[in-house]
């Protein structure tokens, strides 16, 4: 059948379409050069079939089988590509701007060079997807999952990967100011000569992850994990000492080398619930704002043997801790095997018992208290090296 043949089938209806599809398996669809603009094509059966430089620009191709479809060059701007499956297409130098992919299927897509500008990725599926060179500035992948994808040398410029899952990504030369990674999974991902300045990596997990030469000017970091997926959370505010933590937790006698980011280390140490949660990010801010750099640990009861190991590890870094808990036997399994001296330890049990004789009877910890609380025990601490003249 000849290429103006199929477009007009194409034309008539998916269900024509696709019974001829299954009458003839073995006949590989050519629409190369095809105009589809704005056709409604959902559900549509165009695996393996070739559409190069083809128009399908606001087509409607959700829930459309692309497999291994042939799409270079093609122009599929503002098309509905919605949960559309193209695992194992190819893309290169396409034109997706403004593109709908949400929860589209792309993997092992080869798309080098593909523009996605303002395109909408969110919780698409993009494991070792081939997406070199391509431009995807201001587009959004929020809770996507690229697991092994290549991003090398790509423009992500303000776009949102918030919650997006990257592990062993190539990010190598990547370009991504303005970027929002905040809670992504970048473990193990390399980011080599990456340009990510004014970018938020804010409850990233970094566990393995390589930056050498990485531009971040103006980065926000607060709270970056460095613990494996799996395993208890264990977080600090800075790239540079986010490897030396993997380190210490890997062998607790590194905790005795200094490291210039964790030079005024507090560890926060909190239960995992919402609102231990709550009061240590609150603890955390008032000791950013009075220069230290806090390492919070959660404490997973599935998982205590391990967390409270964490927490002591980090101990041996801080010059004072915080312990989230409700009744203080947290503070004493972490604390007691320790030497810790004279440093100051604050438990939240005990600052629950403070606000419950402020507020008569009431438990709720707010921000005010907490902040009070961790200026004074700071304060505290700066009269003790004082006094011992340190």
């Amino acid at each position: 059948m000849r290429s103006s043949d199929q477009l007009k089938m194409l034309m008539d209806g998916v269900e024509a379409w696709n019974r001829w599809r299954r009458a003839n398996p073995r006949v590989v669809p050519n629409l190369s050069a095809a105009d589809c603009h704005g056709l409604d094509l959902r559900g549509v059966q165009l695996a393996e079939t070739d559409l190069t430089h083809t128009d399908l620009s606001e087509a409607d191709l959700s829930g459309a089988n692309l497999v291994r479809a042939t799409l270079d060059r093609a122009n599929v701007s503002c098309a509905n590509a919605t949960t559309a499956t193209f695992v194992g297409a190819s893309l290169n130098n396409a034109l997706c701007y403004r593109t709908k992919l949400t929860g589209a299927d792309l993997s092992r897509v080869l798309a080098s060079g593909t523009s996605f500008i303002l395109a909408d990725l969110g919780g698409a599926t993009l494991t070792e997807a081939n997406l070199h060179d391509a431009d995807l500035t201001e587009s959004s992948m929020e809770g996507a999952v690229g697991d092994n994808v290549v991003l090398r040398g790509a423009k992500l410029i303000g776009a949102n990967l918030r919650g997006a899952r990257l592990r062993n990504g190539d990010l190598v030369f990547a370009v991504a100011p303005y970027a929002n990674f905040a809670e992504s999974d970048l473990s193990a991902c390399r980011l080599e000569h990456a340009v990510l300045d004014h970018a938020v990596l804010d409850g990233a997990r970094v566990h393995g992850t390589v930056a050498l030469d990485a531009h971040m000017r103006r980065l926000s970091a607060n709270q970056l994990i460095v613990s494996p997926s799996g395993e208890p959370d264990v977080a600090v505010d800075s790239f540079d000492a986010s490897r030396y933590l993997q380190l210490v937790l890997d062998s607790p006698l590194m905790a005795h080398v200094s490291h210039p980011m964790l030079g005024r280390c507090a560890l926060v140490a909190g239960i995992r619930c919402d609102w231990a949660r709550t009061v240590g990010r609150t603890i955390c801010q008032a000791l950013r704002l009075e220069g230290w750099s806090p390492v919070s640990v959660t404490i997973d009861p599935a998982q205590a043997e391990l967390s409270v190991a964490h927490a002591q590890a980090v101990v041996r870094l801080a010059g004072i801790a915080f312990i989230v808990d409700a009744d203080g036997e947290l503070a004493h399994q972490v604390l007691e095997p320790v030497r810790w001296g004279s440093m100051p330890v604050m438990s939240v049990a005990q600052l629950r018992t403070d606000a419950r004789r402020r507020r008569r009877g009431s438990l709720t910890i707010d921000e005010d208290v907490c902040v009070e609380a961790v200026i004074e025990m700071l304060r505290s601490r700066i009269r003790q090296e004082l006094a011992s003249g340190i």
